[in-house]
C-alpha cells in the first residue's frame, strides 16, 4: 500500500511539473508573440517618423536629408542632377507677404513634380532651392522639360505671381562621384544667376 501511495504521489508530482512546464511554455509563446507585434509596431512608427523627418512639410517634397539616399540609388545607373533657384524670391516675400511666398514655393514644387518623370526625384534643398535627380538619363533626356515648366510659370496664377528661376545641371555617370556632380550642378546654377544673360536659363559647368 505504501509503495502504491508513493508511486501515486510521484505520478502526481510529475504531472504537476508537466502542467507547470506547459503553462510556462504557453506564457513564453504569448510573450514572444507580443514582443514580435510590438517590434513591428515600433518599426512602423520609426518608418513614419523617418518619413516626416525626410519630408518638407510645406511642399510635400523630400528634403535635403533624403538626398544622400537618392544619390546612392542613382550610383549604378547614373543621373542628371538639376539645381534650381527662384529669382527674386526675397522680393516676393517683401512685396506680397510670406504667405504668398509659401504659395509660390508650393506652385513651383507642383510644377517640378508635374514636369518631370514620375520616377525622377524632386527635393526641396533649402529655402527657394530645389534639386531634381533624374536617374538613368543623360541631360539631353530631361532638359527639354525645363522650357515647358518655365512657360507654365510665366504668368500669375490667382494671387501668386509669375515664378522665374535659374537652373544648373551636371551629369553623374554610372559609378561617378555624387557629391562632385551635385556641387557642379550647384555651381552652374550660381553661374547662371550671376550672369545677366543667363538669368533664368539653363547652365552647366
Amino acid at each position: 500500500m505504501r509503495i502504491f501511495l508513493a508511486s501515486h504521489s510521484s505520478l502526481d508530482t510529475g504531472a504537476e511539473w508537466v502542467i507547470a512546464l506547459g503553462c510556462v511554455l504557453t506564457l513564453y509563446r504569448h510573450i514572444q508573440l507580443e514582443l514580435t507585434e510590438t517590434n513591428k509596431e515600433l518599426n512602423t512608427a520609426h518608418e513614419v517618423l523617418q518619413g516626416l523627418v525626410d519630408r518638407d512639410p510645406l511642399t510635400g517634397l523630400a528634403n535635403r536629408r533624403a538626398l544622400p539616399a537618392v544619390l546612392r540609388d542613382a550610383f549604378d545607373a547614373g543621373a542628371t542632377i538639376l539645381f534650381f533657384d527662384l529669382n527674386d524670391f526675397k522680393e516676393v516675400n517683401d512685396s506680397f507677404g510670406h504667405r504668398t511666398g509659401d504659395d509660390c514655393l508650393k506652385r513651383f514644387a507642383l510644377a517640378l513634380r508635374s514636369g518631370f518623370r514620375p520616377n525622377d526625384e524632386v527635393l526641396r534643398f533649402a529655402g527657394d532651392e530645389f534639386v531634381v535627380v533624374a536617374r538613368g538619363v543623360a541631360p539631353d533626356g530631361v532638359l527639354g522639360r525645363i522650357d515647358a515648366i518655365r512657360d507654365g510659370l510665366a504668368h500669375p496664377e490667382g494671387h501668386v505671381p509669375a515664378v522665374r528661376f535659374c537652373v544648373g545641371h551636371a551629369y553623374l555617370p554610372p559609378g561617378g562621384d555624387p557629391e562632385r556632380a551635385l556641387e557642379a550642378a550647384d555651381a552652374a546654377m550660381y553661374a547662371a544667376k550671376a550672369s545677366t544673360s543667363g538669368r533664368g536659363r539653363v547652365a552647366r559647368v
